[in-house]
């Protein structure tokens, strides 16, 4: 109960909440991602109720199958559909408007196929007072509450790495949860604390950890059985952040409020003796990513404009067309597969889409 309330009031007050896409596909010649996108505002269907749509975390199969998810005080919001058209509430026909006599809701989505969708959450009950993991799984057609031992399914969301089908990590507070041919299995990593990035790369497993309130952020490895802290900084202002955290065979980029920080690899080994800031941004700063390629990654977040890196430099885009952005705007949730991208503004319930 305590967890899924927390994760709950931390989302809307927007602390932080990422979405690691799959690994990198790497190439010898891997062109550099798009910049010249064409970008305008998606239509939404309010089912004439008076809402916005604040997805921060968003998966597709395609541009014309998009789903979106977050953590919401209304419970019709926390799942929408886009279908190439409008995105739409989808809640309706799924396990979370089982009237079993609790409340479920979903934060998280991802995916490996049309056919093959996840959604992460959980379930509050009032007699008595508990709360229990929520996961549910589409097949292409309907949307099935999946089951198993709940002491090792994930109860809230922060965070998903899929590593290929049947078998991905899930972020928590204080927990991380492998899922892997059917099975469950959760790894917990301390009490009172955000876990808000994990990634993979081959056997290596990394993730981000701070504890609520203080001032620290670490960084930890998989040895196997469980995860060691392997470096650790400041987390208003360190040499690395806890956001989007990426790894590839020869560099890992992690995301703060004060930029984007990289350090070497060594076939996924992160040597974290080599952190460097990349790019400096005011204190506004990046709290999500996603990436296609090493050539095709994005940086958004409270920064006014995202951020995207082609292989050879980070440029600021503007998504919004020439016209100057308010300022009070809030870039999180993204989706793209290179030829088509999204971006939801949760703070003024917009998507822009480019094309």
């Amino acid at each position: 109960m305590k967890k899924l309330i927390l994760l709950l009031i931390l989302a809307l007050l927007f602390v932080v909440n990422t979405c690691t896409e799959d690994p990198l596909t790497v190439g010898e010649n891997t062109p550099p991602g798009r910049r010249d996108y064409v970008w305008t505002v998606d239509s939404i269907d309010f089912e004439g109720l008076p809402t916005i749509v604040e997805l921060k975390s968003m998966w597709g199969s395609s541009p014309t199958d998009v789903w979106g998810s977050s953590f919401t005080a209304d419970v019709r919001n926390c799942l929408w559909h886009y279908d190439g058209t409008a995105w739409k509430r989808a809640v309706d026909g799924t396990p979370i408007t089982d009237p079993s006599g609790g409340s479920s809701i979903v934060g998280g989505v991802w995916g490996t196929a049309q056919n093959d969708v996840w959604a992460f959450g959980g379930t509050r009950f009032s007699n008595p007072e508990r709360d229990v993991p929520f996961v549910m799984h589409f097949d292409g057609s309907v949307w099935t509450e999946v089951f198993g031992d709940t002491a090792n399914m994930p109860n809230g969301y922060w965070d998903v790495f899929g590593v290929e089908k049947d078998h991905f990590w899930v972020a928590s507070a204080e927990d991380v949860f492998r899922y892997k041919n059917g099975v469950w299995k959760r790894f917990f990593i301390r009490d009172n604390s955000i876990i808000p990035s994990i990634a993979v790369y081959g056997d290596n497993v990394y993730l981000t950890d701070y504890l609520i309130g203080i001032d620290s952020l670490f960084l930890y490895k998989f040895n196997g059985t469980d995860f060691n802290v392997i470096d650790k900084t400041s987390l208003s202002n360190g040499k690395f952040g806890a956001h989007g955290l990426i790894v590839t065979k020869n560099k890992v980029i992690t995301f703060s409020r004060n930029g984007i920080h990289t350090a070497t690899a060594i076939n996924g080994s992160i040597q974290f003796s080599t952190w460097v800031t990349e790019l400096s941004v005011p204190d506004q700063g990046f709290f999500n990513s996603f990436n296609n390629s090493e050539t095709d990654v994005w940086a958004i977040g409270k920064n006014s404009y995202p951020f995207h890196f082609n292989g050879t430099n980070w440029k600021e885009i503007d998504i919004y067309n020439g016209n100057p952005p308010t300022g009070n705007q809030l870039l999180f949730g993204i989706w793209g597969d290179g030829n088509e991208i999204f971006i939801c503004d949760i703070y003024n319930g917009i998507i822009y889409h480019g094309r």
